[in-house]
């Protein structure tokens, strides 16, 4: 028998609004948080880096983190998009994950190439301001009021 879904999953949308974006590139700033925001019974952050992460360094990554100290695990779909404020292009990332107490965040590493987002052209970034949209649909199981064993750290 399969696990069960005891809470339908909703879609949760939010709008990530980064002011002084050209800020965070240009004094060097590593990593960048939303702030704290509820979808479901989870509340989460997005982490960027603005320069790439540890291992990719002319892509914008960004990562979706779980924040609450809850022990049941919650998958998650999660899309990021960014979209020109000027015309109709647009850059989006989904992805699927199983977020628990040893794994609290997923995202992606390569989501837009720095060229391509300071690119004035492309109209991701209009008065130094930056825009990411995010949606997360969660699904809680059944056993969800259960801990997770965790493993000891050795």
């Amino acid at each position: 028998m399969g696990t069960q879904i005891i809470e339908r999953p909703a879609t949760y949308k939010f709008l990530w609004k980064i002011d002084n974006f050209s800020k965070l590139y240009s004094n060097n700033i590593l990593e960048h948080e939303s702030d704290v925001f509820s979808a479901g019974v989870a509340k989460w952050k997005v982490q960027m880096y603005p320069r790439g992460n540890r291992e990719v360094f002319d892509h914008l990554a960004l990562y979706l983190c779980r924040v609450d100290s809850a022990k049941y695990p919650v998958k998650a779909n999660f899309k990021f998009t960014i979209t020109s404020q000027t015309n109709h292009f647009y850059t989006s990332e989904d992805g699927e994950a199983q977020f628990t107490t040893a794994k609290t965040s997923w995202g992606i590493q390569k989501f837009v190439a720095l060229r391509r987002l300071h690119n004035p052209n492309s109209g991701y970034i209009l008065d130094d301001i930056l825009e990411i949209d995010i949606e997360i649909t969660c699904e809680i199981s059944a056993d969800a009021d259960k801990p997770v064993k965790e493993e000891p750290h050795t």
